[in-house]
């Protein structure tokens, strides 16, 4: 089965108590829906009952919109960019009735899709082991793309090209998994330490900061496709710096982490938004 997904994302729900990932054909959530969830306030890491066949509370769940629901029965999960590609076992595809194999092309912004790995990731690690699917190509911490300490981050500093080598009228948009050039956001050293008395842990804060440093990447690289110089998109980016939008609230303490991730993701998508309102004129 193939779809074109236009609205994809990752929430959490403490009134259901839920944690999910979502996509749907439609960019307002109509059309085919597949919905990834699992329990909310277990404790993390969570094995389930390994005793049981039962996988009601006792792995993750998947619905479709038409609200056909199955428990565990994901066995791999493979992201080719924004194409993804899920396999499922013969007694869950039974249950879902849309064939063992289901291919979905996301046609939605970067940072949603993200959202949505990270969330989806979260969801279908969770429960007893025999239901937890190969994940491959999810291009964050915890998957093939491990991001370096700070201090790795700083020696490559060190090895950033001029703009006139990284940037060529055929590569406008900053390559993937290239963690040179993403070395402004590494050595952000007031907030790494910002962040350290608000409780992260050095990894965290890694991510957070190449994931903010992604967005003005992008942001950037539309400001040159539309011709504007290098001297007026840094004082574009000096201003939108002066009015950072407050992060203090995003203290961690590990009680609950999948609502404070789910917060962070929040303040990112915020932000890129302010930061495309100051530096795109976007509303």
């Amino acid at each position: 089965m193939y779809i074109l997904a236009k609205a994809a994302g990752g929430e959490v729900d403490e009134y259901y108590d839920v944690l999910e990932a979502f996509c749907a054909q439609g960019a307002d959530g109509s059309g085919f829906v597949i919905t990834f969830q699992r329990q909310l306030s277990a404790q993390e890491p969570w094995n389930g009952d390994p005793s049981t066949d039962d996988y009601f509370n006792n792995s993750y769940c998947i619905t479709l919109g038409s609200e056909a629901t199955i428990y565990g029965g994901l066995e791999q999960v493979s992201f080719l960019d924004s194409r993804r590609c899920c396999y499922f076992s013969e007694p869950a595809a039974t249950g879902l009735g849309i064939g063992r194999k289901l291919i979905v092309d996301f046609e939605v912004a970067e940072q949603l899709l993200h959202l949505f790995q990270r969330f989806l990731r979260q969801a279908v690690t969770w429960g007893v082991p025999s239901q937890t699917p190969q994940l491959n190509g999810l291009a964050f911490k915890d998957s093939i793309w491990i991001p370096p300490t700070l201090s790795q981050g700083r020696q490559m500093k060190e090895l950033r090209p001029p703009i006139s080598e990284a940037v060529t009228s055929n590569s406008y948009l900053p390559p993937k998994k290239n963690w040179i050039g993403k070395a402004d956001a590494l050595l952000m050293i007031g907030y790494t330490d910002s962040f350290h008395d608000l409780g992260w842990i050095d990894s965290d804060i890694c991510n957070f900061l190449i994931q903010f440093e992604n967005g003005r990447e992008y942001i950037r690289a539309e400001l040159r496709m539309k011709g504007q110089r290098e001297t007026d998109i840094q004082k574009l980016e000096d201003l939108c710096q002066a009015d950072m939008e407050d992060f203090s609230h995003l203290r961690r303490s590990g009680a609950n982490r999948a609502l404070e991730q789910y917060r962070s993701e929040l303040y990112l998508l915020h932000e890129n938004k302010r930061q495309r309102r100051v530096m795109l004129d976007e509303e």
